[in-house]
């Protein structure tokens, strides 16, 4: 019991104590594991001649997988023992060495699990369509499509581990790619949502529970790339021809102008690229979670576009659509001027709490990174 100082009254309690001190401890810490990964191809072939399908493949590679970690408790003394947690009488099994610098000399009982996982590769082989003696081409129609989960031998209960799969595929040359994952619970659940030591299978009829479901769709779409160096020619040369026409005929202080200059040449490409005039991006997300009996949905779309206007402008635009406000999420505007040795940039955030801009126009040369003009207005002012 403990007596409260202000009250005087004896509370029950649970006092922790450490012993603090040297002593002796040694370990085993033998296990076994083992493995078993093969692989399993399967080819359907079309007979037709004239389908652009030749064939579709499908291998699977499954992964069987065995550890086991003996109880060792016989060989070697016993440091563990058991403690009272709080006032309702309630113990817990602990090791005299748990919050020690080296942790806990030797585990407490036996442990093993078995681990089982597939994954698959799903390919289709195409003929081409304007001449037969082309190369054909593969497409990847899914890829790494894989389930995966475990089995404790030696728990009390809820033995198998929720399944959980992932997988990824992309369509049109890479345009559309889709990613998604999940998790499956084999286990079913009492009226007050916990997991039992039932099947879901017995209990509902359905072979399995799904807890959580995420998907993300990535669109991109750009104009061909212009053949060519990124960096205006134009501007080039007539940076070059301003500079003398002979190194011997410049004074110490001219040489060092040339370098710098030279050093802001050789950095141009290391800045935007003029070459696309345009591109676009879209990335759609979609989370789906029940835990228990109710479910949550949440969807996020994020874009994001860039316009060469000339071949000295560039302008960008990164945005959001929020699906539950049915409003535009966090919007900027991205502005970019290439003035040959120099750059002008502009960042605005036209709505939203967070309105602000910043205007900066700066050296390209990495080695006057600080001769610049900056102005801005940060969203505190708001």
């Amino acid at each position: 019991d403990y007596i409260d100082p202000e009250t005087g009254i004896n509370k029950p309690t649970v006092i922790q104590d450490t012993v603090y001190g040297f002593q002796y401890a040694h370990s085993y810490l033998p296990s076994i594991s083992m493995s078993f990964n093969p692989k399993i191809y399967g080819l359907f072939q079309f007979k037709n001649p004239e389908s652009k399908v030749v064939a579709i493949r499908h291998v699977m590679s499954p992964t069987l997988g065995f550890s086991f970690v003996p109880d060792m408790t016989g060989l070697v003394p016993n440091y563990y023992d058991t403690v009272q947690v709080d006032t309702l009488g309630n113990t817990r099994v602990y090791s005299y060495y748990e919050n020690g610098i080296y942790g806990t000399p030797s585990l407490n009982g036996r442990s093993g699990s078995i681990n089982f996982s597939l994954n698959n590769n799903i390919e289709m082989k195409l003929r081409s369509a304007s001449d037969t003696t082309e190369e054909m081409r593969k497409i990847k129609l899914l890829d790494n499509l894989r389930f995966s989960t475990s089995y404790n031998i030696y728990a009390d209960s809820l033995k198998l581990a929720p399944i959980s799969f992932s997988g990824y595929t992309s369509i049109l040359e890479g345009r559309f790619r889709l990613n998604f994952s999940g998790s499956l619970d084999p286990y079913a659940l009492n009226p007050d949502g916990r997991r039992i030591n039932t099947f879901e299978l017995k209990q509902s009829g359905k072979p399995v529970r799904l807890t959580r479901f995420n998907a993300g769709l990535d669109f991109r779409l750009s104009s061909k790339q212009k053949p060519g160096s990124a960096i205006d020619e134009t501007s080039r040369q007539r940076g070059i021809s301003d500079m003398p026409m002979s190194m011997s005929q410049m004074g110490e202080e001219e040489e060092e102008e040339v370098d710098i200059i030279q050093a802001m040449e050789e950095s141009y490409s290391e800045y935007v690229d003029f070459s696309i005039p345009w591109d676009l991006s879209i990335r759609y997300n979609f989370n789906y979670s029940k835990p228990q009996f109710e479910s949550k949905i949440t969807q996020t779309l994020n874009f994001s576009g860039n316009v060469r206007l000339t071949n000295k402008w560039r302008i960008g635009v990164t945005s959001g659509w929020d699906f539950e406000r049915h409003t535009l999420t966090y919007t900027s505007v991205n502005i970019f001027r290439d003035l040959h040795c120099w750059e002008m940039r502009l960042s605005w955030i036209p709505i939203g709490y967070h309105q602000s801009y910043t205007f900066s126009i700066n050296a390209k040369a990495s080695i006057l990174r600080d001769l610049k003009y900056e102005r801005r207005k940060s969203w505190y002012d708001n």
